[in-house]
């Protein structure tokens, strides 16, 4: 009796063991039909020997004299004890609970692919039965916990969200991770050495083949059905996000390469991509998103607030080989742009301050030891009035007097001001309508804005309206004191000079002049002013920017703030900055809001256009204007190691979601 009281309480350890609690004992008929299906079939029972052992099972067999009771010995081995009816003391109904919350436990969110909804709405009943039933139960926070997080999936899935991996990810997104995946498991079939002998791996190979291609072609109508339920929902980040997937996903495919959906994309119209993107920012616009400026945004004296949002970036129509392609969706945060180039008055009292005081703390740390910062825009004088913009500057130059700005105080406290990134100085010159000209789509030669052409324009006009005359002759003596005029040749016209105009200034000083006197009236509506009111972004000076220049950038750069390209660690691969707008001396082409500079030789590097002969530095003229982060981190300009990097869409989405929350509570406050 002794070695069988000894062997019944080993079996009683086996079994699942719970703290007692303040929870209800649940018995199995308390349980919903899917709840009971989890527990253990049939009577659960705790039995008390009269030798005081207790045993917890399931009854399956009961007669007058005994029971059958199966008891778990072990995690997989379970045994049959039959127990003599005189042996009891106390047999009662056993709690279920712990059955229960273990095989809850064992639901699990981690899957590599999301279940079904309604498979998610089954273990959500369950949870919320045990949590509603066993009150109390040890488990109950972790079963609540697991509830929430089973709960968020559902709403992922019901919202078309997949799961992909790790990631969840939008129906287009999921998609094109899905055909990526094939094409990584190919890949790893092709490796085998057996890949062409072994039929099973042939026939595992042909079918994800067949996979595979079946997204691709499932791609661009899954993209025509999603995006207009996002537009009527206004859920723009993740049209914006499924609009970018899919358009890198073609670039990938069948401008970057001839990839494995060449064949399908190849013959899909690109329009097809940028009306989606079009729709996209129409939809924005209506339902007035991106336009507001709060009341309690940042003011500073000549700085202008550009409100954060989507634009159209890039060149509508762009040929794949040209830098300006694609047209893409980006997104820029609210930042303060100056609303006038830096002059030659501001740039020189930099000058004079790193001359007096030796001092190097605004200086890039790639810019050469001790670099002088003169303009050559200062050795004409016809370049270097106060009001002009500084011209002839290199990107080091333009870095350094961003930093100084404000004074080292302000600087060492965080708050500076910077180089704008590509982005930013495009959303400001162009607004939300993705127009080609800071003023819309007038051709530049009825605009007031400088180059060549209107300069010529201006000086006709100016002579229409008040037509150059010789001076008087002089008076000839011993004929009587009669006057003769000489036969003169037509006086000459005016020509404008070649050279910058005053920053705040929209006509050259010759015209001004005239117009102060009566004597011109400007027939020009439109002016080179961007829909923010941002001064001279199509002519007058080029503007460097933030950026690394990389002609492909704009394939795979982020939606979110992007900032150029990382910087290389290879010393053989030289890398330049961009700068941005038309000059003064620049042909129509140039003055599109679009147009990148890429400073290729050493000329366009010091801010100068070449010279005649080879190595020869020409006429000056890049500038620049400043920019201040609002919210935004400023950009990585030591070794970029904080530049934007890649993160998950949930991560942009809580991002812009805290960004519009921001923009909504500053709406209420105004």
């Amino acid at each position: 009796m002794s070695r069988m009281k000894t062997r019944m309480v080993a079996i009683s350890l086996a079994l699942p063991v719970f703290a007692l609690s303040a929870a209800a004992a649940l018995r199995h008929e308390d349980l919903s039909d899917e709840a009971r299906a989890l527990v253990p079939k049939g009577a659960v029972a705790v039995i008390e020997l009269k030798d005081g052992t207790r045993l917890q099972g399931t009854v399956t067999m009961e007669t007058h004299d005994q029971v059958a009771l199966r008891v778990q010995q072990t995690d997989t081995i379970f045994a049959t004890r039959r127990i003599f009816r005189s042996d009891i003391r106390e047999m009662k109904s056993a709690d279920v609970t712990p059955f229960f919350a273990a095989e809850l436990l064992k639901f699990e969110t981690e899957t590599a692919a999301s279940r079904t909804a309604e498979e998610y709405r089954r273990i959500l009943r369950l949870f919320d039965e045990f949590l509603e039933k066993a009150k109390g139960a040890e488990q109950y926070d972790e079963i609540q916990r697991r509830r929430n997080a089973f709960g968020e999936e559902l709403a992922k899935v019901s919202s078309g969200m997949e799961r992909v991996g790790d990631d969840w990810l939008p129906p287009v997104s999921a998609s094109i991770r899905n055909f990526e995946q094939f094409t990584e498991q190919m890949d790893t079939l092709r490796k085998r050495k057996d890949f062409r002998t072994n039929e099973k791996v042939q026939d595992f190979y042909n079918g994800l083949v067949d996979q595979r291609r079946e997204v691709a072609r499932q791609v661009p109508q899954l993209m025509q059905d999603r995006l207009p339920t996002l537009l009527d929902e206004q859920n723009f980040d993740e049209a914006a996000f499924e609009v970018t997937a899919f358009l890198q996903f073609w670039i990938a495919q069948v401008v970057r390469t001839e990839g494995p959906a060449h064949e399908v994309l190849s013959k899909m119209d690109f329009h097809f991509i940028l009306r989606m993107m079009e729709r996209t920012m129409e939809a924005y616009r209506r339902a007035e998103r991106g336009a507001d400026i709060p009341a309690d945004a940042p003011k500073r004296d000549e700085m202008v607030y550009i409100p954060g949002g989507y634009f159209l970036m890039g060149e509508r129509g762009a040929d794949p080989k040209r830098d300006t392609f694609p047209m893409r969706l980006v997104y820029v945060s609210p930042f303060l742009i100056d609303k006038y180039q830096v002059t030659n008055e501001e740039y020189r009292k930099f000058v004079d301050h790193v001359k007096a005081t030796g001092e190097s703390w605004f200086q890039h740390p790639d810019a050469p030891p001790l670099k002088k910062h003169d303009a050559r825009g200062w050795a004409h004088s016809h370049l270097s009035r106060d009001r002009q913009p500084v011209i002839g500057v290199d990107w080091f130059d333009a870095f350094a007097y961003a930093r100084w700005a404000l004074g080292r105080q302000d600087f060492e406290r965080g708050r500076m001001k910077r180089l704008p990134t590509e982005a930013e100085w495009e959303k400001a010159a162009r607004g939300m309508d993705a127009r080609t000209y800071p003023w819309g789509e007038e051709n530049p030669d009825r605009v007031m804005v400088n180059w060549p052409e209107f300069r010529r324009i201006v000086g006709q006009e100016m002579d229409r309206q008040n037509p150059p005359r010789h001076p008087e002759p002089p008076k000839r003596f011993g004929c009587g004191g009669c006057v003769k005029k000489a036969d003169l040749p037509p006086p000459p016209p005016t020509v404008i000079p070649n050279e910058t105009w005053d920053v705040d200034q929209l006509l050259p000083n010759r015209a001004l002049q005239a117009k102060a006197k009566e004597l011109f009236e400007p027939p020009w509506k439109e002016r080179d002013v961007s829909p923010y009111g941002v001064y001279h972004m199509s002519g007058n000076a080029a503007e460097w920017v933030y950026d690394y220049y990389d002609p492909e950038y704009y394939w795979t750069s982020p939606i979110k703030d992007p900032q150029g390209p990382e910087k290389t660690e290879d010393r053989k691969k030289r890398q330049v900055r961009v700068y941005r707008g038309g000059s003064y001396l620049d042909a129509r082409q140039n003055l599109s809001v679009f147009r990148r500079g890429n400073p290729r030789n050493a000329a366009l590097q010091a801010g100068c256009r070449p010279g005649r002969r080879r190595g020869e530095i020409g006429a000056p003229f890049i500038g620049f204007r400043c920019a201040m982060s609002i919210e935004l981190v400023q950009p990585a300009d030591l070794d970029r190691k904080t530049a934007v990097p890649d993160i998950t869409f949930e991560e942009l989405m809580r991002q812009l979601q805290e960004q519009d929350e921001k923009t909504g509570r500053r709406r209420g406050r105004r």
